[in-house]
């Protein structure tokens, strides 16, 4: 878009958390935002209250995942039955514990009304690529949450951790979490 006319258009919001100016971009008749989650090279993610494309930013990643283009070229095979049923329903991204903040924690949780075996399932850090923690094999029921933690064991909530001895989540720049199951399909993605 260098060097050319721009037209801005806000939704709801003036800037996020972080100060940054929200806006949908547009060169000419073309709508940027959906022009890159159309070519695979962008998510269509929901930050509320700023949604007025949401449906349409969605459907156009369906498209892109079901055509496996750009980030979706290695997410073409589906997940096992089942498996779009475990989510990433919280990240504690500012622990409580000085300096490193041992205590965050990633969530998992089983939405759905069969059990899952989650061997060889990885989480990780997407923004940084790093750190990984691989699943031994836990049996996730219905209904259940765990939770692998940054530099902690709390057996209550199945007794993961990334055994990282620093802070993972950014306290100021939000971090995006990512799920996937053992052959490696992305089940479930989640920023703060």
């Amino acid at each position: 878009m260098e060097g050319e006319d721009v037209w801005l258009e806000r939704d709801i919001s003036e800037t996020d958390i972080y100060g940054r100016l929200l806006r949908y971009v547009y060169v000419d008749d073309i709508f940027v935002n959906a022009e890159l989650v159309r070519q695979g090279l962008a998510w269509a993610e929901a930050y509320e209250p700023d949604t007025r494309y949401q449906a349409y930013l969605e459907e156009l990643e369906a498209e892109a995942r079901q055509a496996g283009i750009g980030i979706w070229q290695e997410s073409q095979t589906p997940p096992p039955i089942g498996a779009g049923n475990i989510q990433i329903t919280y990240i504690f991204y500012d622990g409580l514990v000085p300096s490193v903040e041992s205590d965050e924690y990633v969530e998992i949780t089983n939405l759905g009304d069969q059990p899952q075996d989650l061997l060889g399932w990885v989480l990780l850090d997407i923004s940084e690529g790093y750190p990984s923690f691989t699943f031994p094999s836990y049996i996730l029921a219905p209904g259940e949450s765990i939770r692998v933690y940054t530099n902690e064991y709390h057996p209550e909530w199945g007794g993961f951790s990334f055994g990282f001895g620093r802070a993972i989540w950014n306290n100021t720049v939000p971090d995006t979490a990512v799920l996937l199951d053992s052959q490696g399909n992305e089940v479930s993605r989640s920023s703060y």
